[in-house]
């Protein structure tokens, strides 16, 4: 599956009411941990417990203008509950946070439709394999996506706010949110291609 729906021009042609409800899932799904998450002093998500794990520990952004892109895979490994895939017609969403000053930061966010489709279900110690598709415009270039964070090159983790467990489709629950620790994937580099700087 693939997550983060790349590229220039996603939203053509989409409704100002489709972008409003895209929002609203994504804030739903963003939010429904408090406090955030985000901003919290860096810890060693590298360990055997982490449940996200990258493809590489170090990915070359090349450029793709007005933006930088790169394709991130990673293998998701349940714990002992299921675990449940909250999406829009399959779409893995997953974020970056940036590694500053030893606190990580909210960096990027995917974009994606807005829809609630059947949750993709993870079986107890079950894996998920996929792929994330990062594009974005450096900080302050006009662009529908871009990275909130003014020098890209750096260390980063993907955070992952669509799991649940115990999956409720009313409105405004959606399920259980699993650990903050157990929705983080290991520490890698981002680095933009010099050539192309």
């Amino acid at each position: 599956m693939t997550a983060g729906v790349r590229g220039k021009g996603v939203f053509r042609g989409v409704s100002s009411k489709r972008r409003l409800a895209a929002a609203l899932i994504a804030g739903l799904l963003a939010c429904r941990d408090q406090p955030q998450e985000a901003d919290q002093p860096a810890l060693n998500e590298s360990e055997p417990s982490t449940r996200i794990v990258t493809d590489s520990t170090a990915y070359s952004l090349r450029f793709d203008d007005p933006g930088w892109t790169t394709t991130i895979g990673f293998t998701y490994r349940a714990k002992a509950d299921t675990v449940y895939i909250v999406n829009c017609n399959g779409a893995i969403l997953m974020n970056l946070q940036k590694l500053e000053s030893d606190r990580w930061t909210d960096a990027w966010y995917a974009e994606g439709d807005a829809c609630l489709s059947p949750p993709i279900v993870v079986p107890p110690s079950g894996e998920l394999k996929g792929k994330v598709v990062v594009w974005g415009a450096e900080f302050g270039v006009p662009s529908y996506n871009t990275f909130r964070v003014s020098e890209i090159d750096g260390e980063y983790r993907l955070v992952w706010n669509q799991p649940v467990h115990h999956y409720d489709a009313r409105p405004g629950s959606l399920g259980d949110s699993i650990p903050m620790v157990e929705r983080v994937s290991n520490p890698f580099t981002l680095e933009r291609a010099s050539a192309n700087r």
